[in-house]
């Protein structure tokens, strides 16, 4: 029996007009082809968000061009995670679920249109904390949300060290100390 790996073949972000605000493809098909990376975008759309149809704000699941695709919507933006025809949507749903709840938690359940573009560079962090290569890494939220605020707040996770103390300032307090040793040493 061969070994499966639960892939995910891209993530996308949409507004509630249907328009990208975040786009992270991984499967050749739909990386390097922008033209079918609209268009998937723009079916999807037209039968989510268009369709006008109420979301229940829980995790859906389409099929659309052999892709099943889980989504669900959070105020005023949608996400959507996109893995092949034969892909476990539970395992999908997953990565959907803990993506969201760890952006809820690191920005204390008001995950918005304006908040996202706001921290753009937060929601890609995570996004990776999640996916490496659409291999599926981490579905925690609150371990997500962990690793992305230690990054943001200059923490390094491991050591506790704030990030923000440069090596300038190490050196510095450094040579205080050994002047304090030394001028107390040869004090007489």
């Amino acid at each position: 029996m061969e070994a499966f790996i639960h892939q995910v073949r891209g993530v996308f972000v949409l507004d509630q007009n249907g328009k990208r605000l975040l786009s992270k493809y991984y499967s050749n098909d739909l990386k390097s082809n922008l033209r079918k990376q609209l268009d998937l975008e723009d079916n999807v759309s037209n039968k989510t968000i268009k369709s006008k149809t109420p979301s229940s704000g829980e995790c859906d699941i389409i099929m659309i061009d052999s892709y099943n695709i889980v989504f669900q919507n959070v105020q005023d933006i949608y996400f959507f995670v996109v893995g092949a025809g034969y892909e476990n949507e539970l395992v999908l749903s997953e990565v959907l679920s803990g993506l969201i709840d760890g952006l809820m938690m690191l920005f204390r359940n008001q995950l918005t249109k304006r908040t996202f573009l706001e921290n753009f560079d937060l929601i890609v962090l995570a996004l990776d904390e999640v996916l490496e290569d659409g291999i599926i890494i981490e579905t925690d939220s609150s371990a997500i949300a962990q690793k992305v605020a230690a990054v943001e707040t200059g923490a390094d996770a491991a050591s506790g060290v704030e990030g923000s103390e440069t090596i300038t300032q190490v050196f510095k307090s450094a040579r205080e100390q050994l002047s304090e040793m030394a001028s107390s040493f040869f004090q007489f």
